[in-house]
């Protein structure tokens, strides 16, 4: 059992590249006529200096091709050309090709504890500009918050570069979230809202859009970024504000249709303790683990503990919070709630997000409570690490679909 890497520091373009590779085949698949512009744009995102020259070499096409196929690229806007900067080498410097990554983006709105969030996110994964809003649970019902989303996706309207066109909204969202039906059907944080319909933003703003979990994107990003973890199972388990769980085979991110996967957070673990949960019951795991739960006996000794996910791990690096009772309580019942499910799923790989996870003490007990409660047959062939969750991650898993498909068009028009 190790803890996890350092945050990802990974190059944005090479991981756009290894995502889209699959719209485009290759020099024997039957789609390689077709992927060769696609292939070729892919090329000029490596980085280093791109030359037409350099890509007659690499793909084995001929120079009026390549030259054709470049300019296709030029008219639809991603792809520009730069004068190489001096020292020049002997002779007519070659133009070099720079990819507009900012051609295209889309829109994600995300949820971090009680701020929902809108972000426009481009082809690399960058993001180009957004806007927040804290939400409270009695100001939300089903018409406010979508008045709320409306707010924000057009203030990211008006805040988007002029060049960039935004092909779409992707709503990547926490608790029971229905994909197919666009439909958000229930989050604890905010229990006035339920069912609350989607679909209807594809019309109003003429735009795709897709409605997904918040930890389904997580996940699915992080398999981009980690090919070894494409093997065998791998269970994501977020410990912050909420409570859940996403948990994928073979590289596939599971779901059941219905949206209710891996809500662990509201799995009873003492129906006699009358704590009542955010989501209407009592004795949820997250009555004794979450965030929101925790904070009142946090604020008796520690008064400046902040509610939000970010701003917690930033003050539990100067606080130690594990010995304060509830905290020590919190993680016992988190060890063994995982336990179970991992005795259910049995993953190759667990993975524990969340600001409480980036605490060494506080992991450290989880580990040490975990491990003994595990058979040894199973703990022993569990790779247990501390992921640090970042929207990035979230908001990259969230607006890849519909970047590979406006991608996949664009790359297949002459």
């Amino acid at each position: 059992m190790t803890r996890d890497e350092a945050p990802p520091t990974h190059d944005q373009v090479a991981l756009m590249r290894a995502e889209y590779a699959g719209l485009f085949g290759g020099p024997g698949d039957p789609q390689s006529q077709a992927g060769r512009k696609g292939r070729l744009f892919l090329d000029i995102c490596a980085g280093g200096p791109v030359t037409r020259k350099r890509l007659v070499h690499a793909h084995g096409i001929r120079p009026g091709t390549v030259s054709a196929m470049v300019l296709a690229l030029i008219d639809q806007g991603l792809v520009v050309e730069e004068r190489p900067r001096p020292p020049y080498q002997q002779g007519r410097p070659e133009i070099l090709l720079r990819p507009v990554t900012g051609r295209i983006a889309v829109i994600v709105i995300h949820v971090i504890s009680r701020e929902i969030r809108a972000v426009l996110v481009d082809l690399a994964g960058r993001v180009l500009c957004g806007h927040r809003l804290v939400v409270e649970a009695e100001q939300t019902n089903n018409e406010s918050l979508l008045r709320l989303f409306a707010s924000l996706i057009e203030t990211v309207q008006d805040l988007s570069p002029a060049a960039t066109e935004i092909v779409g909204v992707a709503f990547s969202l926490p608790g029971i979230v229905d994909d197919d039906g666009q439909r958000w059907v229930y989050a604890a944080r905010w229990p006035q809202m339920t069912n609350l319909q989607l679909a209807g933003f594809a019309q109003r703003l003429d735009l795709p859009v897709t409605v997904g979990k918040g930890l389904n994107s997580e996940l699915r990003a992080r398999l981009a970024r980690r090919a070894n973890e494409r093997l065998g199972g791998t269970l994501i388990v977020h410990w912050g504000y909420g409570i859940g769980a996403a948990f994928a085979i073979d590289g596939k991110v599971i779901g059941t249709g219905n949206g209710g996967f891996g809500e662990v957070g509201h799995c009873t673990i003492d129906p006699d303790s009358g704590a009542q949960c955010l989501c209407g019951q009592s004795g949820c795991l997250e009555t004794r683990a979450a965030i929101w739960a925790l904070l009142p006996p946090i604020r008796k000794i520690f008064p400046q503990a902040p509610a939000e996910e970010w701003s917690l791990e930033a003050f539990l690096r100067d606080q130690d919070i594990s010995r304060v009772p509830a905290m020590r309580q919190a993680t016992s019942e988190m060890a063994l709630a995982i336990r179970n499910l991992v005795m259910i799923l049995y993953p190759h790989r667990l993975v524990i997000t969340g600001p409480f996870a980036q605490d060494r003490r506080i992991f450290d007990q989880f580990v040490t409570e975990f491990s003994a409660s595990m058979p040894a047959h199973a703990a022993s062939g569990i790779d247990l690490r501390v992921g640090r969750r970042g929207p990035e991650d979230e908001i990259l898993g969230a607006s890849l679909p519909l970047l590979q498909s406006t991608l996949g068009k664009l790359c297949a028009t002459p």
